[in-house]
Order: C-alpha cells, then sequence, then structure tokens
C-alpha cells in the first residue's frame, strides 16, 4: 500500500525519556509499514535541546520510511484536526490549549493521537505522540506468534534495525568506543537508580546484577562488562568490583538518584542526549544484555541488540515466576 505525499508525525512530550521517544518511533514506523505513509518525527519539546527545534535527525536517522520533503506549510489537513496549521508547536503548546487539567494518559492519547487501528485515513497527515497502540494496525491473521505486542522482542527486533539506526555523530561514538574498550565476549549492564516515585517502585537489587554477571561468566571468564548507569556510586561500586574488566563512557552525571533527563542542571541537553543514545547502542552491541525489565531505555537498548534471546536477562523487581521461567527457559535453550 502506498499513500504518496502522505505522512505521519510523531512528536515528542517533555515527560518522556528517550526510551518511550523511540518506542513511539517505532510504533509509527509499523503503522507506516502498512499504510504507505512516509514518517516525520519531531522531537521539538526542549527536553533535548532547544525549544522549537527538533533535534531527531541529529540523534538517529530512519530507514525506509523517512519523509525527505516535509514541509509543515503544505499539510492542510490533519488527525487530530486541531494538529492543522499548529504542526510546527511543540506538544506541550497545545496540550495548555487542549489537554486535561489533570494529566490522564489515556484522554491525552485520545486528544492528541490518531486511532492506528484504522489505515484508510485521508487527512494529509496523522499525529501521535505515543506508544501505546503499537501493533493496532497489524491484520490478525499476520499478528505473529506470542502477539505484535513490546512482549515479543524478536517482532520489536527486527523492526527496530531495519527502520532505526544512530545518526552520524552517534555512529562514530559508538564504533570508537567499540574499538578501544570493547573485549572479543562483552556482558551489557543497565543501572537506573532514580528517585523518582515511578523508578523507586521498579529497582532491583544490586546484588542480582552481579549474580547474572557471574553465570555468564562461569561460561566466559574472559568477558569483559559494559556498564551503562545513571548513578556515580553504582559506577564505582563496579569499578571497585571488577576493574578493568568494567568499561564506562565519559559522561555528566547529575547527583546520585535524580533522573538524568529532568535534572535542573543539566547542561548541554542535547550532549546529554547523545551521551545516553551512545549508551544505549554500546548496550545494543554487546554479547549479553542484563537490565531491569521495566526500563524503557533497557527494553530499547535490547531492540537493537542482534542476539539470541537467551543472552537477553531482564530482572524484575520481585524475582517471581517470570524471572525463574525465563531463567530455565535459557539453560534450556544453552542446553540445545
Amino acid at each position: 500500500m502506498t499513500s504518496k505525499g502522505k505522512f505521519l508525525v510523531v512528536k515528542s512530550t517533555l515527560g518522556a525519556g528517550l526510551g518511550d521517544r523511540v518506542r513511539a518511533v517505532l510504533s509509527a514506523v509499523l503503522y507506516a509499514e502498512y499504510s504507505g505513509r512516509q514518517v516525520h518525527v519531531m522531537w521539538d519539546d526542549g527536553l533535548y535541546g532547544p525549544e522549537s527545534e527538533n533535534v531527531f535527525p541529529r540523534l538517529l536517522a530512519l530507514k525506509g520510511t523517512g519523509s525527505v520533503a516535509f514541509d509543515p506549510a503544505g499539510i492542510q489537513t490533519t488527525r487530530p484536526a486541531f494538529w492543522a496549521g499548529q504542526l510546527e508547536q511543540p506538544m506541550k503548546v497545545l496540550y495548555q490549549r487542549h489537554g486535561p487539567p489533570e494529566w490522564n494518559r489515556r484522554e491525552v492519547i485520545e486528544r492528541f493521537s490518531f486511532d492506528q487501528s484504522r489505515l484508510d485515513y485521508r487527512e494529509d497527515a496523522v499525529v501521535m505522540w505515543e506508544f501505546d497502540q503499537f501493533g493496532a494496525c497489524v491484520p490478525a491473521e499476520e499478528v505473529p506468534s506470542g502477539g505484535a505486542c513490546w512482549g515479543n522482542r524478536r517482532f520489536v527486533s527486527a523492526l527496530a534495525r531495519r527502520h532505526l539506526a544512530p545518526a552520524a555523530l552517534v555512529a562514530e561514538r559508538v564504533e570508537h568506543f567499540r574499538a578501544r574498550h570493547f573485549r572479543s565476549s562483552m556482558i551489557g549492564v543497565h543501572i537506573r537508580l532514580s528517585n523518582e516515585p515511578q523508578a523507586r517502585n521498579k529497582l532491583v537489587l544490586e546484588a542480582r546484577y552481579h549474580a547474572q554477571i557471574a553465570r555468564v561468566r562461569r561460561h566466559k571468564p574472559e568477558a569483559g562488562i559494559f556498564l551503562a548507569t545513571d548513578n556515580r556510586d553504582v559506577q564505582q561500586r563496579f569499578c571497585n568490583r571488577y576493574g578493568d574488566a568494567v568499561v564506562v563512557t565519559d559522561k555528566w552525571l547529575g547527583a546520585p538518584g535524580e533522573p538524568l533527563h529532568r535534572s535542573a542542571d543539566k547542561g548541554d541537553a542535547l550532549e546529554n542526549a547523545v551521551e545516553a543514545l551512545t549508551d544505549l547502542f554500546l548496550l545494543a552491541a554487546c554479547d549479553y544484555l542484563v537490565f531491569p525489565a521495566q526500563s524503557s531505555f533497557s527494553m530499547t537498548a535490547s531492540y537493537f541488540a542482534a542476539v539470541p534471546d537467551d543472552r537477553i536477562m531482564p530482572l524484575h523487581p520481585r524475582a517471581g515466576w517470570r524471572e525463574r521461567l525465563s531463567g530455565l527457559r535459557r539453560r534450556l535453550l544453552r542446553r540445545g
């Protein structure tokens, strides 16, 4: 299916970190595969650069579905309708005019995003900002085994590697770091340790990361460790424990427990985004991944990782039946 001259515009919100933003783009490119629309991403809310400046092209590159001649002035009709003539406005500006007084995610999706279960829109542009509708456009007979949802890593991973890549600056930093610091086998570890209430509920005990690292190194004693974290205390503890086996990128870190993208003293916002995406793609380049299962940043890194599922080790806040079952599955896959 083709829709020549028809666009899908992805806007950004101040509350979304890089993981959530990339997942929104993945939802968009999946819809584009079925609708034939061209995707134009506008990260223009000011979180990762100057407000009203679209920093997306400086961070990521679209492959196959990107728009090369998008002109907001040429868009006459949109869905939702109030975006018409206002696509150059950051979403937060329109939210102040049209959003509910209290943040309600479902209501904001209904007001500011189009319904992705439909493919027959006639408008010049359809607009979205979230990833909640991922897979709604996939016909039932084409839904892959396990469901076309975020839980199907193989499905999402193929989509991510088909349509997204780091922009030149990020790619250069990733390759430079890999060439200088990666060993022949690497364990990627992501630890987010934030004081945000929603993040505190997702915390995984640090000892469980060490346990997973020890399991891998029993089979791969030469494996190095790439650590991506937002907490300088965690970074120091890892360096003390593993010595020169652990490597980290040189990036800005705020006070321990302070989320990087919301810090009041974060310096160069665009540089921070480049640093974060460098970490994300370095995690994806590792041979094994250990991370908090409920971290959007971690899951996004896993989508770009071209490794078997038994090398992806998400840790849940409380080790329950899912994690034990996942561990059993990995052991069976290794034996097989």
